[in-house]
């Protein structure tokens, strides 16, 4: 049984391509395999796709939250990178930390570079993590929260975010230092 004999022996199933009923049977049920495969990714893409979406709500929504406590606008939450820029300006006082995280853009050049583009990645990327764990260390206490919530924010920002957002016992106070 070949290939093409699996997939058109359903299709147009006669005698007189020397099909047998076996070879029917087989490319019935690797029809159905298939088709069962496809069904299974359609509703994982389905269901990765809605969990995304409602992810990105609820930091989108605790977000726009954080923002009104601080005195700024909270549409400044729904604007990709613009957002980041001002979070840093709310928790660090000066917006030019957001270009941290626009670090990374640094490794793109430095693609065909086979052990260069590794080490400086590495070490790029190592620095934007360390400024957001500072941001979120920073974040928090210029809430006014502490401790659980600061582990909450580095460990499950999912779960950190809404708490920070929501609680009643949340209130901005403004740093009179420019610095972490």
């Amino acid at each position: 049984m070949n290939f093409v004999n699996l997939f058109t022996g359903l299709l147009s199933y006669s005698s007189s391509y020397g099909s047998s009923s076996s070879d029917a049977a087989a490319a019935l049920a690797a029809t159905s395999m298939m088709a069962a495969f496809g069904i299974f990714y359609i509703i994982f893409i389905g269901l990765f796709v809605l969990l995304t979406i409602a992810l990105v709500a609820v930091i989108m929504v605790s977000n726009w939250k954080l923002f009104e406590k601080a005195g700024e606008p909270g549409w400044y939450a729904i604007i990709p990178f613009f957002n980041t820029f001002m979070m840093c300006k709310v928790v660090f006082g000066n917006a030019w930390w957001g270009c941290a995280f626009l670090a990374p853009l640094v490794c793109l050049p430095l693609f065909f570079i086979p052990f260069l583009n590794i080490l400086v990645s590495f070490a790029v990327n190592m620095f934007v993590m360390f400024v957001s764990i500072m941001m979120h260390v920073r974040m928090a206490l210029v809430f006014g929260r502490s401790g659980g919530v600061i582990a909450l924010l580095i460990l499950i920002p999912i779960v950190g975010y809404p708490v920070l957002a929501f609680g009643k016992e949340t209130h901005y106070v403004p740093s009179e230092a420019k610095f972490f």
